[in-house]
C-alpha cells in the first residue's frame, strides 16, 4: 500500500476488517502504550498477558520505540492514551485504531484531527446517568442536582434529558467559561438543589477551582459528588471512576466482543467502575450513606438501595 494516498490506505484498512476474515477468525491486535511507565503501561501489560481469541502483540510505547512492523502487520491497533493514538496516527500505514484510556473530549478532538482514519473510542469517563444513579442511591430524597459545565464537559449536555429521566433526578446546569465563573454558578445550584456534581474539565477541575468548589460545598452544607478518588479524598462526598484495573477489564471485554468481519463499533463509555465514599463528610452532613457494595448494586441496576 506504499503508493496509495493516505485517505485510500485508511479505506483499504477499514475494508480489511469487513472482508478479510470469517466471523471466527483471529486477528492480530497491536497494543501501544503512551508511556513506558504509568497507568497505560500497566493496562498494556495486563492486556498482553490475558488470553484472547485474537493474537495480542506488543506495539511499543509512544515515549520510546514503537514496534512499527508489528503495528503495520496488525489488523487493528489499540492505542492506550492520547499520546499513543497520536504516535500511531502519524504513520499512514497503520491499521484502524481503538483509542482507550482517553476522555470523550480527548477522543473527539483526536477524531477531529484525523477525520479520514478509521478509529473508535473506549472512554475512561462514565455517562452522566451513572453519576446520577450514584447520587440517587446516596440521597434517595434528592430532587435535583447542580452541575457546572466547562469547555470540555459541555459535550455531555446532550445526555442530560435521557439521563435525568432514567435516574429520576433533575439536572440544573450552567456553563463556566472561565475559572472565575465556577464558584458563583455552584453557589446558585447548591442553594436550590440537594447536591452538585463535577465532571472532568480543564476549567472546572483545575486544582485551585476544585479546592474553592469543595470549600463552597462545605460552607453551604451541601455535598459535592466527583469523578475520581482524589475528589473524594479532598472532600467530595462520593464518586465513581475508572482505575487501571477497571480499564483493563473494559479493554478485554471490548476485544472479546470484537469480530473482524464487522465495522468498528461506535465509541463507548467505560462499563466497569470503582466507588469511593468519604465517611467523614457524610457524618459532617448528617447523612447515612449505604455501604459501597450496596451503592455499586444500585448504580449497576439503576435502582435505589
Amino acid at each position: 500500500m506504499v503508493g496509495l494516498a493516505p485517505r485510500l490506505r485508511h479505506l483499504v484498512c477499514a475494508l480489511a476488517l469487513t472482508v478479510a476474515a470469517s466471523p471466527l477468525a483471529a486477528l492480530d491486535i497491536a497494543i501501544v502504550a503512551s508511556q513506558s511507565k504509568g497507568s497505560s503501561r500497566v493496562v498494556a501489560d495486563a492486556v498482553l498477558q490475558a488470553s484472547s481469541k485474537h493474537m495480542l502483540v506488543h506495539g511499543g510505547n509512544a515515549d520510546g520505540a514503537l514496534e512499527t512492523e508489528h503495528i503495520r502487520r496488525a489488523g487493528l491497533v489499540i492505542a492506550l492514551g492520547e499520546a499513543a493514538a497520536l504516535a500511531v496516527a502519524a504513520d499512514d500505514d497503520a491499521p484502524p485504531m481503538l483509542v482507550a484510556l482517553v476522555s470523550r473530549a480527548d477522543f473527539e478532538r483526536l477524531r477531529g484531527h484525523e477525520p479520514t482514519r478509521p478509529m473508535t473510542g473506549l472512554f475512561i469517563d462514565h455517562p452522566v446517568e451513572r453519576h446520577l444513579r450514584l447520587i440517587r442511591a446516596v440521597m434517595p430524597e434528592a430532587e435535583c442536582t447542580g452541575l457546572v459545565l466547562g469547555p470540555q464537559s459541555r459535550s455531555f449536555e446532550s445526555e442530560f434529558g435521557p439521563a435525568a429521566d432514567a435516574a429520576g433526578l433533575a439536572i440544573e446546569h450552567s456553563f463556566a467559561a472561565s475559572a472565575g465563573d465556577v464558584v458563583p454558578a455552584l453557589e446558585r445550584h447548591l442553594a436550590r438543589c440537594a447536591a452538585a456534581l463535577t465532571l472532568p474539565d480543564s476549567v472546572v477541575s483545575h486544582p485551585h477551582v476544585a479546592r474553592a468548589a469543595l470549600l463552597t460545598s462545605y460552607r453551604m452544607q451541601r455535598p459535592l459528588f466527583g469523578y475520581s478518588r482524589a475528589w473524594v479524598e479532598a472532600g467530595a462526598l462520593a464518586a465513581l471512576f475508572s482505575t487501571p484495573a477497571t480499564a483493563t477489564r473494559d479493554v478485554l471485554d471490548w476485544i472479546d466482543a470484537f469480530e473482524p468481519t464487522e465495522q468498528l463499533p461506535e465509541p463507548a463509555y467505560a462499563y466497569h467502575f470503582e466507588l469511593a465514599v468519604n465517611t467523614r463528610v457524610a457524618r459532617a452532613l448528617g447523612l447515612q450513606v449505604p455501604d459501597e457494595d450496596t451503592l455499586r448494586a444500585a448504580v449497576t441496576a439503576g435502582r435505589q438501595p
